[in-house]
């Protein structure tokens, strides 16, 4: 991985057009508002990429169009690292159907790293129509954190969605064929004329996925392509139970997609979990993603302002789809399907070994050291065998007595630890080969 440079960041979006407004933070207070994230702008990203990093967002946005993601991240993208490194170690194919991305593009495609605090973040964010500053109007996908009082009126305590085992990870799946209802919850603010609905309009596996609006007395009458109307406020909901252990890691995906009205200030999509404080804790999508079904892949263990959903048996997730009550929306609303919430006792698939470069010869013998890993930025502390360390990236090193060394490598990167080793053979009548061992924990 090539050295990466820090850079002052400066966020900079496109103003708002004249008459436009965007959905506000619902429910955070000033004080988090005025909390500074790191900030990270990725450029030529793949949707599959920007998925992953929406992993680790507080808040975010991407443009497909423009290939460019910019977030704020609470722990410093090794959410989504971790992601993508229990993906590639998943016992079968499950969730989005496109193939998983190396790690390494985190480096490869990061353009500026600063800081910011989450205010000013949110106060930059475009409404869906807004022109970019290169003059083309972008499809684009926000993610901004929310918190929402419990409704009243739900009637009765969410089902609990069943358990399933793989080889060795366990999972919950909903694919939103057959009962749903008997499985999940529904409230809404119309007296059940507008619900969630589960429609064949659009699917991202199977026949049905869950589609906002189109349940109900008036709902079901709505074709799949209809507008959906003004001042809606609906929400499904289910219980999830799971036992997981505290080494455990625990995500949570659905797909998700979304046509909204560009000229409504509060048309949007959340994804939720109710707290011990009567306030269901998480994150609001908008933005004219219609093109597609997007991925959005949640860490359970760091959820927003509830932290580690693990430490509970049981958690309410509530899915809600919100209009402004101005005027009737453009769009078809919002649908999701396949949602899956993954946990396991995953082994890490960090990449971490030593190139040396030779590895045997006469004395004195000078070695150039490569490493090998997909860890973010880490701290490198080198021990050559003969007594001497380094702490550079790629050193070089030169053994004057002959002797068998074992060169050891050890990285460290928020939290997690890398240990690789090579031996060096020098003035000796035979050559071996590398004998390298390697882990991370």
């Amino acid at each position: 991985m090539s050295v990466m440079g820090i850079f002052s960041f400066v966020l900079t979006m496109p103003p708002l057009a004249a008459g436009q407004a965007r959905p506000a933070a619902d429910g955070i207070s000033a004080a988090e508002l005025e909390k500074v994230y790191p900030s990270y702008r990725f450029e030529n990203v793949t949707q599959a990429e920007a998925e992953a990093l929406f992993a680790s967002a507080v808040a975010a946005i991407y443009w497909p169009d423009l290939r460019e993601v910019r977030m704020l991240s609470d722990d410093r993208l090794e959410s989504t690292r971790t992601f993508l490194a229990m993906k590639a170690r998943q016992d079968v194919a499950v969730s989005a159907a496109t193939a998983t991305p190396s790690a390494s593009f985190l480096g490869l495609k990061l353009e500026e790293q600063g800081s910011k605090k989450l205010g000013e973040f949110l106060a930059a964010l475009p409404e869906a129509g807004i022109v970019e500053s290169s003059g083309v109007e972008g499809a684009f996908l926000a993610k901004v954190p929310i918190s929402m009082p419990l409704s009243p009126t739900r009637a009765s305590t969410p089902k609990p969605l069943p358990v399933g085992t793989l080889a060795t990870q366990y999972y919950i799946y909903e694919d939103f064929e057959g009962d749903v209802w008997s499985r999940w919850d529904r409230d809404d603010n119309t007296g059940g004329q507008y619900t969630w609905g589960i429609r064949s309009c659009d699917a991202y596996r199977g026949s049905y996925s869950a589609d906002a609006a189109r349940g109900g007395s008036l709902g079901a009458t709505l074709s799949c392509t209809s507008s959906y109307p003004a001042n809606l406020d609906m929400s499904m909901s289910a219980e999830v139970c799971a036992t997981i252990q505290p080494n455990w890691l625990a995500y949570i995906e659905l797909q998700y997609k979304g046509s909204m009205d560009p000229n409504s200030q509060n048309d949007r999509f959340s994804v939720c979990m109710d707290g011990p404080d009567e306030v269901c804790w998480g994150w609001v999508f908008w933005g004219n993603s219609s093109s597609g079904w997007y991925n959005l892949v949640f860490n359970a263990r760091q959820w927003y302002h509830l932290g580690d959903l693990a430490a509970n048996y049981c958690n309410t997730l509530k899915l809600t789809f919100k209009t402004d009550g101005s005027n009737a929306g453009s769009g078809f609303g919002a649908r999701v399907d396949d949602l899956w919430i993954l946990y396991g006792d995953y082994v890490s698939s960090r990449e971490c070994s030593v190139i040396a470069d030779p590895t045997s010869g006469t004395s004195p013998l000078t070695v150039a050291f490569r490493p090998v890993t997909d860890m973010y930025l880490p701290t490198y502390r080198w021990f050559f065998g003969d007594g001497t360390t380094s702490e550079a990236r790629e050193p070089v090193h030169t053994y004057y007595s002959p002797g068998d060394y074992e060169a050891a490598m050890r990285l460290w990167s928020n939290g997690t630890t890398c240990y690789a080793r090579v031996r060096q053979l020098l003035d000796r009548r035979w050559h071996r080969t590398i004998d390298t061992a390697e882990g991370c924990g």
